[in-house]
């Protein structure tokens, strides 16, 4: 389950993850995965993908507006992260993952980051980190 803080949205717009692997849509936006929000849970967003288990997938976040044919959109804006993000699925099946992130657009860090990039904001809510299979020393 991916839950994304993201406030750049406008009416009729789209929260997608897109990335490596059918399940995410093969970086094709029209077949990536919907988040949803309500007027309460906004700006938080939540979507839950069926990932292989074992496996490393890469993703990014983008923003959608659709368009008149329902098979492209007519404007994609791309999280300004820099570059692809990585999650690593649990060999598990038994416990639930849970990645909590922001959207943000390019430009609107503002921090002390080479080139103004934006970075990665992450935090694991799961158990995770202590299985051996996540640990690294």
């Amino acid at each position: 389950t991916f839950i994304l803080n993201c406030t750049d949205t406008i009416p009729g717009d789209r929260l997608l993850i897109v990335g490596s692997g059918e399940e995410l849509g093969e970086w094709e936006p029209v077949n990536g995965t919907r988040f949803a929000t309500d007027k309460f849970m906004y700006p938080m967003w939540n979507c839950t993908v069926p990932l292989p288990a074992g496996k490393t997938v890469t993703f990014k976040f983008c923003i959608g507006r659709p368009s008149e044919n329902p098979d492209v959109y007519s404007d994609v804006i791309w999280e300004g992260h820099m570059g692809n993000r990585e999650l690593r699925v649990s060999r598990s099946t038994k416990k639930p993952q849970y990645l909590e992130e922001v959207f943000c657009l390019p430009g609107d860090y503002k921090g002390n980051v080479a080139d103004n990039k934006v970075p990665f904001f992450s935090s694991m809510h799961s158990q995770e980190f202590q299985d051996p299979e996540f640990c690294s020393f």
